[in-house]
């Protein structure tokens, strides 16, 4: 986890993929360190401008065991999981969407 100790993003990005360490270092962090946080910084933004009250995997500690906060229900790591397999168009994004709010 070279550079990647305390980063609110750790919990999506973790650290990125080894092949691509900083110095060819597996043990660093990804050489798009800084590109990956600021569209996670970006996508964040916008979620929380669309849902204001939305809590996200950034919101936990950098280090916090995301299977005890998924088994007590307070992660949903399945987000899109409404959304069917080989329908296409808005309608079915849309339920999901709506089936999402309306239980939070």
């Amino acid at each position: 986890m070279g550079g990647c100790k305390g980063c609110k993003f750790w919990n999506v990005c973790q650290g990125g993929c080894p092949s691509a360490g900083v110095t060819d270092d597996y043990r660093s962090r990804t050489v798009w360190c800084e590109a990956k946080y600021a569209l996670y910084e970006k996508i964040e933004h916008d979620l929380r401008a669309l849902l204001p009250n939305i809590d996200l995997i950034t919101d936990l500690p950098w280090d916090a065991e995301l299977s005890e906060f998924s088994s007590q229900k307070k992660l949903d790591i399945k987000p899109f999981s409404g959304i069917k397999p080989g329908e296409r168009g808005r309608s079915s994004a849309t339920a999901a969407m709506t089936q999402m709010l309306e239980t939070s």
